[in-house]
């Protein structure tokens, strides 16, 4: 059985805001994105058909998603690194938790291995492999034949899509602190902050970023 907003929110142990603001990447113009895990009735979980697993509310002034707590332990121990922010979001981003949700972020060093790593470094690859076909799409059809939904006016600007390079390095960055500490800083330290945003406001080439993301990479 699926459960509505109302009921979702009634059963939620951990959520955080979420998106950029938790990297500390967020600017005027950036959506607000909050993430919760419920544990869900008996009833939701135990059915004849698909138990439910999330549900997505999205609103001018915020999109929230709600997941199943065994959604979020699956995704969570392949090293989603969205599903990990969870386990690290500092204090100042929880926007409610009881109990159950601070014990799951007790256990946080249960979800690190070598798994969140490779998981890292995939998504990763795939944001770098967007932001160039993007570019090749403007360069092989000009502007009004892309594919799927590149954020052209960042292109058009700046010569390559500012956005995905940011979140391509972030994912680097997040990846190495977590294969040499096992943890993840949220928001990021200063110096990686000030260098992502100006990347983001499109103040430094693309050349930097792929060159920096290719020493992230190895």
């Amino acid at each position: 059985m699926a459960l509505t907003p109302e009921q979702a929110e009634q059963h939620v142990i951990l959520k955080i805001l979420a998106g950029s603001h938790v990297h500390g990447l967020n600017v005027l113009e950036s959506d607000r994105d909050e993430d919760a895990i419920v544990i869900e009735p008996i009833t939701s979980a135990v059915v004849l058909g698909k138990p439910w697993e999330d549900t997505v509310v999205e609103t001018p002034e915020r999109d929230v998603k709600y997941v199943s707590l065994r959604k979020w332990c699956g995704l969570a121990c392949r090293g989603n690194p969205n599903f990990l922010l969870m386990l690290f979001a500092p204090q100042s981003h929880i926007l409610k938790m009881n109990a159950l949700g601070g014990q799951l972020r007790d256990m946080r060093e249960m979800f690190i291995s070598k798994q969140a790593i490779k998981s890292h470094l995939g998504y990763m690859q795939g944001q770098r492999q967007r932001m160039l076909n993007q570019i090749a799409c403007h360069e092989d059809v000009g502007k009004n034949g892309g594919h799927g939904k590149p954020r052209h006016d960042l292109y058009e600007k700046y010569g390559y899509d500012t956005k995905f390079a940011m979140h391509l390095l972030r994912l680097g960055l997040q990846g190495c602190e977590l294969a040499m500490f096992g943890k993840l800083t949220l928001p990021l330290q200063e110096e990686h902050r000030t260098n992502l945003l100006n990347v983001r406001a499109g103040n430094l080439p693309l050349e930097y970023v792929l060159g920096y993301a290719e020493e992230l990479e190895t």
